[in-house]
């Protein structure tokens, strides 16, 4: 079980001082808020011995000589002591390992002199240890400011009665934050205006805002290369080089949380889903809509009801008639049934007043339900099929375009199983191609798509009056995916980046850039709005949409005149 501490670290070098005053502890205890200690040091008579017998705060008692994870057994916030000899770089070496990725832990050193105060504050500022403050038994408290340059300096300890620990990030003073783009829209783009490189989208706006935040500068490091190519993706591993190398501060891509890689990850920056865009399957000749209006059942459901009056009217309204018959289909009154005229009987009975009322309600009821039901199948034609799985791509002739870089990503989504048996169904190009294509809405594939990306293409398509394409809610590969950014290991940023995101989060700033973001790539040429097309489903209706009609107009008359000559025949 972790063992839920706060504490502060505190390095002790050599012999002196041997304890730390005790109104320095509770003024530290106020501004930092630690609740346990950890005491390094190299054997137990070099410091802290009264510190080590505090029954009060809980102590983490530890040699120079090795190190443990803290981040393993052990909260975040931490006072520590660590007492060195004269070899102070390897017992700061040691100090460094115990606080991995905890390096904005705030520190005392404890020194013997001041002779080596400048070049030890120097080695923690270069292992990424900004919240240092080193002590010893004369008057002076000495620690140092990071930005823009590294300058140590000193205060009198009767002088600071609060901020021991300089906030360092407060002002980075025009200082560079390290980055760069994988230029995968709409998160980045890298275009070329009047001659100069310049970087959209909404992760570019999202660094620019933080480093105003910071009163810092954005620098981009394209690695290997002096220009980075306008048309296709930064190379992944060229990314991931930058990263564990530390030659980037805080990179614009966006890694999954559940990523296996060594780099540290910030607080999630987007929750989506992975799931599949699809081209928008065919519609049903609408001159079946006519037909499609009422299935099989509605209609066994009204010949019923037919039958039903077809037995009330001859048995109940004109019973004084004595007419001994059990049906009468050919009773005038049942061509309301069908919103066809008809003669009402004068003076009819009270209880066929009730059955024609009753008729009068079922001919409203078929007729309203019909056209109610036309006119959804007119202004949403049905589909001839429905893909759903991966059979129906199959039927379909419709393969998944999938990017290299993403198979790997979708051989654990899906399975290794599953995606050997469907390979078929999957077609592999090179991630650029990928990435182009999709960014065309070309529909002779489908294409994995994360919940952020949808929304480009469907601005692309709005004035479309049928979508070319819709998102699949049956072909999902991964349900619910955290984003983050990847940081190197002990990144300075991590704390103040994790605040950022939740503050662009709540007051609604990063959904206004993912919005801005398509206006911004329609001005560069980087995505053009379709132009309007009417489909067929959407125009007016020509006489083709009443071709069956027609057909059963034409047979009905034919019919008709057959029957009405065979009469004329019969009565001669």
């Amino acid at each position: 079980m972790r063992i839920q501490l706060y504490s502060i670290i505190i390095s002790c070098l050599v012999v002196l001082p041997k304890e730390l005053p005790r109104p320095l502890l509770n003024k530290l205890k106020n501004e930092v808020g630690y609740e346990s200690i950890l005491l390094l040091r190299k054997n137990s008579q070099d410091c802290c011995n009264d510190l080590s017998q505090d029954s009060v705060t809980p102590i983490i008692i530890s040699n120079a000589n090795n190190s443990f994870n803290l981040v393993k057994q052990y909260n975040r916030r931490f006072l520590a002591v660590v007492c060195l000899n004269e070899l102070w770089e390897d017992t700061l070496t040691v100090f460094f390992d115990y606080l991995q990725d905890m390096r904005e832990t705030p520190s005392i050193l404890l020194v013997d002199s001041e002779v080596n105060i400048s070049a030890q504050l120097r080695y923690c500022f270069e292992n990424k240890m900004l919240n240092v403050l080193c002590f010893n038994n004369n008057e002076y408290l000495y620690s140092s400011r990071a930005f823009p340059t590294f300058r140590p300096f000193k205060r009198r300890k009767d002088s600071v009665k609060h901020n021991f620990f300089i906030p360092q990030l407060q002002n980075l003073h025009g200082a560079a934050i390290r980055t760069i783009p994988n230029n995968i829209i709409p998160r980045t783009v890298i275009y070329l205006q009047n001659e100069q490189i310049h970087i959209g989208g909404y992760l570019m706006s999202f660094m620019e805002s933080f480093a105003k935040r910071l009163n810092a500068t954005i620098q981009i490091n394209w690695g290997l290369k002096s220009k980075p190519c306008l048309n296709s993706m930064t190379n992944d591993s060229l990314m991931k080089q930058l990263i564990n190398q530390d030659e980037v501060d805080i990179p614009m891509k966006l890694a999954n949380m559940r990523s296996k890689e060594s780099y540290l990850k910030s607080y999630a920056l987007e929750i989506s889903k992975w799931q599949l865009m699809l081209p928008t399957e065919s519609t049903v000749d609408p001159s079946l809509l006519f037909y499609l209006a009422w299935d099989w059942r509605t209609i066994i459901m009204f010949l019923v009801v037919m039958l039903i009056f077809a037995w009330l009217l001859p048995n109940l309204c004109i019973k004084a008639k004595k007419n001994n018959f059990l049906f009468n289909l050919e009773d005038p009154m049942l061509r309301s049934m069908l919103n066809q005229a008809f003669k009402l009987p004068q003076r009819p009975p009270m209880k066929a007043i009730y059955i024609y009322a009753l008729l009068f309600w079922s001919s409203f009821y078929w007729s309203i339900m019909y056209q109610a039901n036309l006119s959804m199948l007119m202004v949403h034609p049905p589909q001839k099929t429905t893909i759903r799985n991966y059979e129906d791509l199959r039927r379909a002739q419709l393969k998944i375009l999938l990017g290299k870089v993403d198979v790997d990503l979708m051989e654990q989504t899906i399975g290794r199983r599953v995606f050997l048996e469907n390979f078929d169904v999957f077609k592999i190009v090179d991630t650029n191609t990928f990435l182009e294509l999709r960014r065309q809405v070309n529909a002779a594939y489908s294409y994995p798509v994360t919940q952020n990306m949808w929304p480009l293409v469907d601005y692309k398509l709005a004035r479309e009056q049928r979508a070319r394409f819709r998102l699949s809610n049956d072909i999902v590969f991964l349900k619910f995916v955290l984003f983050t950014l990847p940081l190197p290991r002990n990144s300075i940023y991590l704390e103040t980046l994790n605040q950022h995101i939740h503050q662009v989060h709540s007051s609604g700033l990063y959904n206004f850039w993912l919005h801005r973001t398509f206006n911004q790539l329609t001005a560069i040429g980087k995505i053009s709005i379709e132009p309007i097309k009417l489909t067929t489903a959407g125009s007016h209706k020509s006489w083709q949409h009443y071709y069956y009609v027609w057909i059963m107009y034409i047979v009905c008359i034919l019919i008709s005149c057959i029957i009405f000559l065979v009469e004329l025949t019969i009565r001669r």
